[in-house]
């Protein structure tokens, strides 16, 4: 697909993310889903990226559109769904 050619393309990606992880406090792992415009952490917040680039108020579930509750659960069988965490992001203790 990168190159053009016929795929499957996906509406979502699932990302897993440990920059540090000898140094947790300092750049804290993370898991989440995306599509176009709403991301899900393993942890349960649930970001509008277009209205809120910043993510800096999740969403609050008992408010959510009928719409937005829709994509929470399809974001959430994506996470559900995702592979194992590769061991080497994993947290070093």
């Amino acid at each position: 697909q990168l190159l053009g050619e016929p795929g499957e393309p996906r509406e979502w990606v699932t990302i897993y993310s440990n920059p540090r992880p000898e140094d947790p406090g300092r750049n804290p792992r993370v898991f989440f889903a995306r599509d176009a415009r709403y991301k899900l952490y393993d942890d349960g917040r649930f970001f509008d990226c277009d209205a809120d680039p910043g993510e800096l108020r999740a969403l609050v579930t008992d408010r959510l559109s009928a719409s937005e509750r829709a994509c929470q659960g399809r974001l959430q069988e994506a996470l559900d769904s995702a592979p194992p965490e590769p061991a080497h992001l994993k947290r070093r203790d």
